[in-house]
């Protein structure tokens, strides 16, 4: 915001009146239109924008205000000149004005004008100048142009020696280069087009400034970076083409080393700051030569990771509204992450700092997948073993991979469960050697016809010994349990666990998964020993053969659920809610919902409440949604919580080491781990399968495939 007061008698505060202001006074004619400097004459008024806009207002009798006129104006308006360009510098005196202007091709001119009286336009008259004229002073055509200064009726200029350009802003955009492209064909002289990008690319400031949006960037905020995305992705591929001598990528690679080797003392202070991080990211070498940026890499990761807490939360706001700029960055910094593991330095551990930054801002809002976190380097090469094992006795200043969990597949922790558990069942079977000479097993011994009543007994008289290895006897059989016993023995009381006769859950019969049945209230203990069960299962590695809904998993890992998890659970209740939620009519009339509903619970209904006398809560159009949200956090949480509760206690008790973990498991990665993975991928089994007294040609296998 600008703010102006004090004398107005020709309106050079801009404020639409002529009237003096003894107070500061907000200036709206020209306030949020990106001014960062403004420049002030005896009566008038100049002021420049980030875009290097020349606005001027006041007393105009002398032309000092440039607009080719003796008028005066109350509020500031923009200033034409005769070549497009930016104005980089200004000066008022006492009643003309001078305005440094750069133009598309770098050239640099001197405009003046207002009174000249003095001679101060130092145009080689006293004849006032109604328009800004190109002042004609021949020497500064072999001087660098730096920034004017005038007093009452006299001028300075300050200038530098030709070429130096290190105080001149440059910036680019993918006309710009389209334009200096052609003209070097033409003219077979690529010099200005390469020092223009060596210039850009070598400038923090410069890189900024560059690729913007027409009005957008002047509205840079949290949550709009202001930049052209697409003009950034034209311009590399511009420079990508340009048949120049040295390529111009490898200038705009060169120039962008230099700049980054100072990235470590940039202090991030503005949203506009952070612009060049994303143009730096769209520079498609970074995945072709990837060992000739990986000191870039390193540079821009270590100031990422020294931003304040605002620039990061402004950082990822950003990559989480442009969603093809996250899944970029996310795969540069896989690739240099899969690169330095195997060179076997250190360079692995701020692209991994960074990938959490960026996993951090994603979980919530799944901008991208999750899958695009996963690193198959890490998931395969790693001795997971060894990084548990020094992620369990190590203090957080220890580097461990375990500790950023979204790079694992979820093969990978998959394996890491068993790591896990393993570890746990070695600890508990030399605990039992070296104690009292209990048994080093765990040891069920059950009967077929009572078999789930014979494992919740043991189960809850032996909670102590239960992370002991597993092994399954069934009375009155010899066999020995290595594994295919314990295997049947899950099966089994799985199909006797979610037999709908028991009481128990309730099935979806069009997505044919099982849920919590909201009656079964009385049967605390029993969810709290299947808990235990399925804990049991996932502790000795075996895959069961149940199906929850996602809802279910998210609640393990204490994560939010919403409308779209009741529409997955129960697909035609939800076809019915939406129906409601994007009906254009009378919703009251037409539906006749009202904040109350019934339930079938076993043998009789019950009705429930959703708000209190919800019968006389009609569902109106301008409560439907809250209606949705209400239905929603009945039938996924309150209605089944407690049996929900006691469920997740057993679970936990035995598989909650890694479940307990904070962001370790992805719901669908969770439900793969216990469920198997639902989907079989026949091409890929046959393509892995191998043949004993058969060939992949033989008659009877191609039948079978």
């Amino acid at each position: 915001n600008i703010w102006g007061w004090g004398s107005n008698n020709f309106g050079q505060l801009s404020l639409g009146d002529l009237s003096d202001k003894r107070r500061p006074t907000l200036i709206k004619s020209i306030s949020r239109r990106g001014i960062h400097k403004i420049f002030c004459g005896s009566h008038h008024s100049v002021a420049i924008n980030l875009n290097g806009t020349l606005f001027s207002c006041g007393a105009g009798f002398n032309g000092q205000l440039g607009h080719g006129t003796e008028l005066n104006e109350s509020q500031f308006r923009a200033v034409t000149f005769p070549l497009d360009g930016r104005v980089v510098g200004v000066s008022c005196g006492r009643r003309h004005t001078l305005a440094v202007l750069i133009d598309q091709d770098s050239n640099q001119r001197l405009y003046a004008c207002g009174a000249a009286s003095s001679g101060q336009l130092g145009l080689g008259t006293d004849q006032k100048q109604k328009r800004l004229n190109f002042g004609v002073v021949p020497f500064f055509n072999s001087l660098k142009l730096k920034f004017p200064a005038s007093g009452g009726e006299h001028s300075f200029l300050v200038c530098g020696e030709k070429g130096n350009t290190s105080e001149v802003l440059f910036t680019l955009s993918s006309s710009v280069i389209q334009t200096m492209a052609k003209d070097a064909e033409s003219s077979k002289s690529y010099l200005p087009l390469l020092r223009r990008i060596e210039a850009v690319f070598s400038s923090v400031a410069s890189l900024n400034g560059s690729f913007l949006k027409p009005i957008e960037h002047m509205k840079v905020s949290q949550t709009t970076p202001g930049l052209d995305f697409p003009s950034i992705h034209e311009s590399y591929q511009l420079m990508m083409k340009v048949n120049s001598t040295p390529p111009a990528m490898d200038v705009c690679g060169t120039a962008t080393g230099r700049m980054v080797a100072g990235l470590p003392k940039l202090k991030v202070t503005e949203p506009e700051s952070l612009r060049f991080f994303f143009i730096i990211f769209r520079n498609p070498l970074l995945l072709e030569h990837v060992q000739i940026y990986s000191l870039v890499i390193q540079k821009v990761c270590s100031a990422i990771l020294s931003f304040t807490e605002a620039a990061k939360q402004c950082f990822s706001q950003w990559l989480l509204n442009e969603p093809e700029e996250f899944t970029n960055m996310v795969s540069v910094l896989q690739k240099h992450l899969t690169v330095a593991l195997t060179k076997g330095s250190n360079d692995h551990i701020n692209i991994v700092l960074v990938l959490n930054i960026l996993f951090d801002a994603n979980y919530q809002k799944n901008k991208i997948s999750y899958a695009q976190f996963y690193n198959s380097i890490v998931s395969t090469r790693i001795d997971l073993k060894s990084d548990y094992l020094k992620w369990m006795n190590s203090q957080k200043t220890v580097f461990s991979f375990f500790r950023y969990p979204f790079l694992f597949t979820p093969e990978a922790k998959g394996v890491l469960i068993k790591i896990a558990a393993y570890h746990s069942m070695e600890m508990a079977f030399r605990s039992s050697l070296v104690g009292n000479m209990i048994a080093p097993y765990l040891i069920l011994q059950v009967r077929r016809d009572y078999l789930l009543q014979d494992t919740l007994s043991q189960i809850d008289s032996n909670i102590k010994e239960l992370k002991k290895p597993l092994k399954v006897v069934f009375v009155g059989e010899e066999a020995v349990d290595e594994g295919g016993v314990r295997k049947e023995f899950f099966q089994l009381l799985i199909q006797s666990i979610f037999d709908l006769n028991f009481g128990l859950f309730l099935v979806d019969e069009e997505t044919n998964t099982y849920s919590f049945h909201p009656a079964a209230t009385d049967s605390l203990s029993e969810f709290r020993l299947i808990g235990m069960l399925m804990g049991l299962a996932i502790h000795n590695g075996v895959i069961l053969n149940i199906s929850f809904p996602l809802f279910i998993y998210k609640r393990l890992l204490r994560m939010p659920v919403d409308f779209q998890d009741l529409k997955s659970a129960q697909p035609t209740l939800g076809r019915s809610l939406q129906k409601v939620l994007d009906f254009e009519g009378n919703v009251e009339e037409t539906f006749g919902l009202t904040f109350q509903i019934s339930e079938r619970w076993y043998a009789e209904n019950k009705v429930i409440d959703l708000v209190p006398n919800g019968n006389s809560v009609p569902v109106t159009n301008l409560n439907r949604t809250e209606f949705i949200e209400k239905l929603v956090h009945y039938k996924l949480v309150e209605s089944i919580d407690p049996q929900f509760t006691a469920f997740s206690k057993g679970l936990l008790l035995l598989a909650g080491e890694l479940l307990s973990l904070d962001r370790f498991f992805q719901p669908e990665e969770l439900e793969r781990i216990i469920c198997g993975n639902p989907e079989l991928n026949i091409k890929e089994l046959e393509d892995s399968t191998s043949y004993v007294g058969y060939t992949k040609e033989s008659p009877v296998i191609k039948a079978f495939w």
